[in-house]
């Protein structure tokens, strides 16, 4: 039961990860941006894909390079 429980919790973890990674990735392309939400778009970006191969041991990462 336990093991389930933190199956579950490292999923919602991910798909969190994951939601705040593509809302970084959109933001990033907007041209409506200025320069300083832009930056804060990339940053967000680099820490969502940060914490997605945190939460993958490196899968994500290797996944993007591929052409993810």
């Amino acid at each position: 039961m336990q093991q389930v429980q933190l199956r579950s919790r490292l999923a919602g973890e991910v798909l969190r990860a994951l939601f705040d990674w593509q809302r970084a990735r959109l933001a990033v392309a907007d041209p409506s941006l200025d320069d300083a939400e832009h930056v804060e778009a990339v940053i967000r970006e680099a820490e969502a894909t940060a914490m997605l191969d945190v939460l993958t041991g490196g899968w994500f990462s290797s996944w993007l390079g591929e052409g993810g």
